[in-house]
């Protein structure tokens, strides 16, 4: 969903108010490493957040619940969805068609990612030495297994 980045808009978030764009959001964590996804992610400018560390950030306030967060991103057209669900997860990757020029569908691609990464984590919790870049290398390769 494609929105004007200049248009301002007002909303209230526990008792307070904002005035912010929709650029302000991306603005707000770009460069910004994300926390750990536990129930919600959103997409933001190709990186998945928490919704509530991206409105922490622009709002610079931090007392509010996540389903506060996801409707104050759809609001500015963002679309939370649970990480929990297969069906959220995928749903929020699906295009139009639901498949991409190499016919592969849309949330196919993601979702062996994210299984790749999860499969890594768990490989790498197993051998305490192990940094996050065992742990990239690891999700790198079971990706290429699983697109197999």
């Amino acid at each position: 969903m494609i929105h004007s980045d200049g248009a301002e808009k007002d909303f209230r978030l526990s008792g307070r108010s904002f005035r912010k764009r929709r650029q302000d959001f991306i603005t707000a964590v770009s460069g910004e490493r994300p926390k750990p996804l536990q129930t919600w992610a959103v997409n933001m400018d190709g990186t998945l957040y928490p919704p509530k560390q991206v409105v922490a950030r622009v709002t610079g306030f931090n007392d509010f619940t996540s389903h506060q967060a996801n409707a104050v991103l759809r609001r500015f057209g963002f679309e939370p969805y649970s990480i929990t669900s297969e069906e959220g997860f995928r749903s929020s990757q699906l295009g139009d068609s639901g498949t991409g020029a190499s016919g592969e569908s849309a949330q196919q691609a993601p979702d062996r990612r994210l299984t790749a990464l999860r499969e890594a984590i768990q490989f790498a919790s197993n051998r305490p030495d192990s940094t996050a870049d065992d742990v990239l290398k690891a999700a790198e390769e079971f990706e290429t297994w699983l697109s197999r």
